[in-house]
């Protein structure tokens, strides 16, 4: 039974976030963990629940889906205008939680009166993926 039983620094690995954040995270009630003193403890089993329950609550009406080299990653975020105003940006995750950044091209020949931005990018094709 004490096999199951995590510290910050294990949980960190599992989620791929900072231990700082984890304890942010415990502390805000975002994450099941326990505090015995000034020590943050979870259940390494409820915690990678946990993890899949995020991951799936991530959908298409609240998330773009794509599929890059046989992973499927979603965006945490709505797509942002990229500095360049070129490009649409948005920060995504796989089932593991690792993170990428995802870039589309802007390809609609009349973006600047665009009323629908669905239609700006071919959201299925994004330019570049890159692991962070």
């Amino acid at each position: 039974m004490l096999d199951n039983i995590i510290g910050v620094e294990e949980a960190a690995k599992i989620l791929n976030i900072s231990p700082g954040t984890v304890k942010n995270k415990c502390a805000a009630g975002d994450l099941p963990a326990k505090k015995i003193g000034k020590t943050w403890i979870m259940d390494k089993n409820q915690l990678e629940e946990w993890k899949m329950s995020k991951y799936n609550q991530l959908n298409q009406f609240n998330s773009t889906i794509i599929k890059w080299e046989e992973t499927e990653l979603r965006t945490i975020g709505n797509p942002y205008l990229g500095d360049d105003n070129e490009t649409y940006r948005a920060i995504a995750v796989d089932a593991e939680n690792n993170e990428y950044e995802v870039i589309w091209e802007i390809n609609h020949p009349d973006f600047e009166n665009l009323t629908d931005e669905s239609e700006a990018c071919s959201w299925e094709s994004p330019i570049r993926v890159t692991e962070i």
